[in-house]
């Protein structure tokens, strides 16, 4: 057993030895075949030149190549172009130079560039030996390797038809139509003009300095231009979008991709997703489409017109009118010129110094409003509510929402139910209807309307009618400043105490009851009817008309 175990050992041993034999022998012969197959790189350059006229086309097509053109005051077209070679044997690689061509060849009434190599000729492809074979098992079936770059000089006013792969772009001082479409590559342009029609995916592209209308297209390409004086236009996805100082109108259409915008002379109409739009400094009108954005926006001269989602809002210096449509968006706005209107929920509202009128509908938002030259409209549910220095009106509709409002120029509506409801130094008249809401009034220049129930009302410094209907409330109403000739005081409630104190020197007819509470008073009294207990005060010449009714205990001072 031990001897047949033993050379179970010995064969599981040598295998192994012979294994290990077997690579380093492997991985020697491929090192061989692969230094056998190595050769040094080598480059020539080409070059063509041809006499033309300002105002022609030059055409590229399909070079696969870097390119760099750029304008001169000669009227004359010269090509260079420069080709390296690797992975090539000495033996073929003065064949492969001498079957290159580059010609000018007349086209469309210009010329076109002609660049011909036998990159694909099958004579330059190695099928032979150890190394090709592992090549071509790991999918490699190409065994050289080719540069190219195309230098070219043009007239300045000039234009270019170019279509161009793997290979980047430079472009300089050339005026004219130019329409360049690259893929896999990046495109560069300074110092041009005329129209400019761009198309390129999967890299960079920066213009600077073009004098004339720019068209962008792409995809997963990031865009940087600054100094464009005419119309700017663009489509892009996935990588930022870089803009500075164009001189006419923008519109963006991008998909997952940043937008940075400063300085739009025309209308600027941006749309894009999931990431942040900054923008600044907009002579027209700005359009917003942002789908989960996160937004910041200032200085914008026109109107301005935001649509987004899930993300904050910041908004600032707006001329014209501002108009928000968002969904679960937290929107901070101020300085805006002609008034605003916001639609968001379940997010924070914070709005100050707007000149115009203000309507807001937030759905579970916490609203903020400060110094605002208009009327102002709060729809909202839940959350507090608070608006201050108002030079018009102010209507609230809320479901359980606090409210409170302070320094409002005219009339106050508030509608809401189960918080607080506060208003104080409001210059018009104040309707109140609030369900199970406890009401604090101070310093009402106008008439008071309150209906509520279960809570208490207090009502002081007041200057017009009060009529007060609750149900099971408690009413106080405490130095009064001025009471209204003409005009009154109801007081109704059930179950709970009134107190009311008039001022010094009131001209009132007073009429209280109660059913099951007592009357207390500082004035004199008469009782109609005992089994109610109903009393008659008349103070002055009775200008005033005050009555007092509930269940509980009346107090008049």
């Amino acid at each position: 057993m031990r001897h047949y175990f033993y050379r179970y050992k010995r064969i599981f041993k040598n295998g192994v030895s012979v294994m290990k034999k077997l690579q380093l022998l492997l991985l020697f012969l491929i090192s061989t075949s692969a230094l056998s197959a190595m050769s040094f790189s080598e480059q020539q350059t080409y070059s063509k030149q041809i006499s033309t006229t300002p105002g022609n086309a030059l055409y590229i097509e399909n070079l696969q190549s870097d390119i760099l053109i750029t304008g001169s005051d000669k009227n004359e077209i010269n090509v260079e172009a420069t080709i390296e070679v690797s992975d090539l044997p000495s033996d073929l690689r003065e064949e492969f130079f001498n079957a290159i061509e580059l010609d000018l060849v007349n086209y469309r009434g210009g010329y076109r560039v002609h660049l011909k190599t036998p990159a694909d000729d099958r004579r330059f492809y190695r099928k032979e030996g150890l190394f090709s074979f592992f090549r071509g098992l790991f999918g490699a079936e190409r065994d050289i390797s080719i540069y190219k770059q195309i230098k070219i000089t043009i007239p300045v006013e000039q234009s270019i038809d170019l279509d161009n792969e793997f290979g980047d772009i430079e472009v300089k001082n050339v005026q004219g139509n130019l329409i360049i479409e690259n893929s896999s590559g990046e495109i560069y342009m300074e110092n041009c003009a005329g129209v400019l029609q761009l198309q390129n995916n999967y890299a960079f592209n920066e213009i600077y300095d073009f004098d004339g209308d720019v068209t962008v297209r792409g995809s997963s390409n990031a865009i940087t231009a600054k100094n464009i004086s005419g119309d700017l236009n663009i489509k892009a996805s996935y990588k930022p979008v870089r803009l500075e100082k164009v001189g006419g109108n923008l519109i963006i259409r991008g998909q997952s991709c940043d937008v940075f915008v400063d300085d739009v002379q025309g209308k600027c109409d941006v749309s894009t997703s999931y990431k942040s739009i900054e923008i600044r400094n907009v002579s027209g009108e700005l359009i917003i489409d942002g789908t989960s954005c996160s937004i910041t926006a200032a200085n914008i001269a026109q109107d301005a017109i935001i649509e987004t989602s899930y993300k904050p809002l910041i908004i600032e210096d707006v001329m014209g009118r501002l108009d928000i449509r968002g969904t679960s968006t937290s929107v901070s706005a101020k300085n805006i010129s002609k008034g605003a209107s916001i639609r968001t929920s379940y997010k924070d509202i914070s709005l100050e110094h707007i000149s115009g009128d203000l309507d807001i509908d937030g759905s579970s938002c916490t609203v903020s409003i400060n110094d605002v030259v208009g009327n102002v409209s709060v729809t909202s549910s839940y959350k507090q509510i608070y608006v201050a220095n108002i030079s018009g009106g102010l209507k609230v509709k809320g479901s359980s929402s606090p409210v409170t409002a302070k320094f409002i120029g005219k009339d106050v509506i508030i509608r809401s139910s189960y918080k607080d409801l506060r208003c104080e130094n409001i210059g018009g008249n104040v309707d109140i209807d609030g369900a199970s809401c406890s009401v604090i009034l101070d310093s009402i220049a106008g008439n008071i309307n309150v209906s509520n129930s279960y809570k208490y009302v207090t009502i002081s410094r007041s200057s017009g009618s009060i009529e007060v209907h609750g149900s099971s409330s408690p009413i106080e109403v405490d130095k009064i400043e001025k009471l209204p000739k003409g005009g009154y005081i109801k007081l109704i409630t059930t179950y709970k105490p009134v107190r009311l104190n008039l001022p010094e020197n009131a001209d009132v007819i007073i009429s209280l009851k109660t059913k099951h509470g007592k009357i207390r008073s500082d004035y004199p009294v008469y009782i109609e009817d005992e089994d109610v207990k109903p009393i008659k005060i008349e103070l002055g010449e009775g200008n005033t008309v005050v009555t007092i009714e509930t269940d509980g205990d009346i107090t008049l001072k």
